[in-house]
């Protein structure tokens, strides 16, 4: 795969979504802010993504290869999904400071507000089963699975890992959300590429979009975040990470899932 094809397909990745939820949209008003419609569209629009560049790069290869779901340590696995969470905290925070360049208005703060309502149980669990598992799941799939590892098989781990990054950050479309979009696009990429795994950047996107919805259940707040939270988090963090780059650097079952990505 080239440059330009992944490109492209990630580009197509925001494109058809926007165009099927624009689409559901006249058919059903108020489609676009139902968050079960949005996330269904997504899971379509991925899965069609997904087999057409099987059909296209790896017409050969099982499903499960392409996407590279390879075993991995429990240490590499736990140490991720720790990471992650760890690491939401710290993000949210910088970030508060980039999103008050880009406010919303008053009609887009009650849209977010009525897709992502969670003043009831059930709403709850809508949102977090959307946000904090499908569409991570979702993402990896098609950037960390599919096109990561198209990329790879031509390229070295820094150049395919710092293009798979870019490219997910650009396909959200939304300059509010680069700093956690470039964040999680190079954390996950380079997890990916240094387990030889899709799902230790699977379980690092979960972990840290679980963090966020919890957190937006329990508190702190965003705005409610101050120094001392952002310390006490990266300090874990820090501790963490070690974990993970000892696991990552040691276990048998990641050193064979590196090998395999050179070949397929």
């Amino acid at each position: 795969m080239s440059f330009l094809a992944a490109a492209l397909f990630a580009i197509a990745s925001r494109l058809l979504w926007a165009n099927l939820v624009a689409l559901v949209e006249s058919m059903r008003p108020g489609a676009a802010l139902d968050l079960v419609t949005v996330t269904g569209l997504h899971a379509a629009t991925t899965l069609a993504l997904v087999l057409l560049v099987a059909r296209l790069y790896a017409r050969e290869l099982p499903l499960r290869t392409l996407l590279a779901l390879r075993s991995t340590g429990s240490l590499v696995l736990f140490t991720s999904c720790l990471a992650g969470a760890t690491a939401e905290v710290p993000v949210a925070y910088a970030e508060r400071f980039w999103a008050a360049r880009f406010p919303l208005t008053e009609s887009e703060q009650a849209e977010v507000s009525r897709m992502i309502s969670m003043e009831t149980t059930p709403s709850k669990i809508i949102v977090f089963v959307c946000i904090a598992v499908l569409w991570p799941v979702m993402f990896e799939l098609f950037f960390r699975g599919a096109l990561f590892g198209r990329l790879r098989l031509s390229r070295d781990a820094t150049t395919s890992t710092l293009s798979v990054a870019a490219f997910y950050a650009l396909s959200l479309g939304t300059p509010r959300a680069l700093p956690s979009a470039l964040f999680l696009g190079l954390a996950t990429t380079a997890l990916r590429s240094r387990s030889g795994s899709t799902v230790t950047a699977l379980g690092f996107h979960v972990a840290f979009m679980s963090a966020a919805v919890i957190r937006e259940v329990r508190g702190p707040s965003d705005e409610a975040l101050g120094p001392r939270h952002v310390a006490i988090a990266a300090s874990l963090l820090v501790v963490v990470l070690g974990a993970l780059f000892f696991g990552l650097r040691t276990d048998r079952r990641v050193l064979e899932a590196r090998a395999a990505d050179d070949v397929g």
